[in-house]
């Protein structure tokens, strides 16, 4: 679950929280809430900003395609200890996996087709 750090029970959050390039909702093939996320070559789509309510050392994990075979889309992760928007130009997006924990209060993921 994205949001969660022990994820158990898993508690899924419906695509309709994530945005596509322009604000604009993203391409979802089946279910608008639950179906397969479609992230074309030329597509970016963000991830609400989530408050984790501290500033924990944390590890992030993000896993695709677990419930079916899906698109592979790049996926970038950033972070801060104090609040900022979904388009915001800062903080930085970092390359997933990252190679150390961190201690981010505010933390975002982001998908983007291969060609972007």
């Amino acid at each position: 679950m994205w949001g969660e750090e022990t994820p158990t029970p898993e508690e899924g959050k419906s695509w309709q929280y994530w945005r596509g390039t322009g604000d604009t909702a993203p391409t979802v093939i089946g279910d608008g809430d639950w179906g397969k996320l479609r992230v074309i070559s030329s597509a970016i789509v963000w991830a609400d900003v989530v408050d984790l309510g501290d500033a924990s050392e944390r590890f992030f994990t993000v896993e695709q395609n677990s419930y079916g075979a899906g698109d592979t889309p790049t996926v970038e992760i950033r972070g801060s200890v104090t609040t900022f928007t979904r388009f915001a130009g800062a903080p930085a997006w970092e390359a997933y996996p990252l190679v150390s924990s961190q201690s981010w209060r505010y933390v975002q993921i982001r998908f983007k087709g291969s060609a972007v």
